[in-house]
């Protein structure tokens, strides 16, 4: 029975970890090349993680005989366990961020990050051999884009920012191609954004890239359209979102985030008309329509937000998040009733929550007795 377990543990180690790195590698990529298709196997592979995890565990506990413990075991050593690493040359479709939905799970659970840790570290290594390749070649050879913008990506990644802006510099003044002066504005765009949150240089960068070609993908006009809301022109925001929809009409994540920014920018039947196209491309992810309750909600349209909650509440069962939401929700719309009722689902779960549906549960039972009780 014991070789049986061991063997067992071998399979699970063997099926679920590189499973998760893949999981992990093919939401990067579809963030940085969107493709329906992918996008939805990396949505399916995210709601299973959980499962994947709990077989690491399970794998981990049968193969030290002790109980796993998933922060401080299943280290796996770049060293002991080569991972592939990234070339000298950075390609144009890594000028991307990975962007994360608002709500999108960005973290496997204890188990998995070790080998994901591991995974994140080879591509550091990447990006650190491009830098010393670049900087050697630019010591040796006459300055070029192409070399800068190689480094200043590398630098990107590296999180080393002022030295990937000081290179992105550097090929606007050179003489570049298109593609390269598109790839270094819009990359500098992100990092004033999203570092710096210098709205204003990151509208800048991104118009100037819009200027050179009006291909460029849908996602570059969310992050312009959110610097617009940050400046308080919902106006210009509101033309580049209706722009991104158009673009990504078959990308959820970029859709969910114009909405998320429709929301922001106050645009809420906007909002729930791209929630609702984001819901048609990924239906099986509660956090959607968790989202586009809250536009409902900012309407005061309270049937349609406990609509979508309870929807949600059907796919995450276990979420004490959207009951609290649905029970203040039924609290505006004077439902005190079932919002008592979801209160006690909050507390009976046990979770972050529960604190908060206590003290909000006394407050609503001086005004409304439970439905067993009388008047005394």
């Amino acid at each position: 029975m014991n070789t049986d377990m061991q063997s067992l543990a071998n399979l699970a180690q063997v099926l679920a970890l590189p499973v998760t790195v893949f999981a992990l590698i093919l939401q990067i990529l579809s963030y940085l090349n969107p493709n329906p298709d992918r996008q939805s196997l990396a949505a399916f592979l995210r709601r299973i993680r959980p499962l994947l995890a709990m077989i690491i565990v399970a794998g981990l506990g049968f193969w030290l005989g002790t109980k796993a413990q998933p922060d401080a075991q299943g280290t796996t050593s770049p060293q002991n366990n080569p991972q592939p690493t990234l070339g000298p040359t950075v390609q144009l479709a890594q000028s991307v961020s990975p962007p994360m939905a608002s709500g999108t799970p960005c973290a496997a659970s204890g188990t998995a990050m070790p080998a994901i840790e591991a995974t994140m570290e080879s591509y550091r290594v990447g990006y650190r051999a491009t830098v010393e390749s670049a900087s050697k070649e630019l010591t040796t050879a006459t300055p070029s884009a192409k070399l800068y913008l190689e480094r200043g990506k590398a630098f990107y990644y590296l999180n080393q920012h002022d030295d990937a802006i000081a290179d992105f510099s550097r090929v606007t003044k050179l003489p570049a191609s298109s593609t390269e002066l598109v790839d270094a504005y819009l990359t500098r765009g992100l990092i004033y954004q999203d570092s710096k949150q210098n709205w204003a240089l990151a509208i800048d960068n991104y118009t100037a890239a819009f200027q050179i070609t009006d291909t460029i993908d849908g996602w570059y006009y969310v992050k312009r359209a959110e610097c617009y809301v940050q400046l308080s022109q919902n106006e210009l925001a509101l033309k580049d979102l209706d722009i991104a929809v158009q673009r990504s009409a078959q990308t959820s994540y970029i859709l969910a985030n114009a909405a998320d920014t429709y929301l922001t920018a106050k645009a809420y039947d906007q909002a729930i008309t791209t929630y609702g196209a984001v819901i048609t491309l990924d239906p099986l992810r509660s956090f959607n329509y968790q989202r586009r309750a809250e536009a409902y909600l900012q309407k005061k349209d309270y049937d349609n937000a406990i609509k979508d909650l309870t929807e949600a509440i059907q796919l995450e069962p276990e979420d004490d998040n959207v009951y609290l939401m649905r029970a203040r929700v039924r609290v505006a719309a004077g439902d005190n009733a079932g919002a008592m009722t979801d209160y006690q689902k909050v507390i009976e779960l046990n979770k972050f929550n529960k604190s908060t549906a206590e003290t909000e549960l006394q407050a609503l039972l001086k005004v409304t007795p439970l439905p067993n009780e009388g008047p005394g």
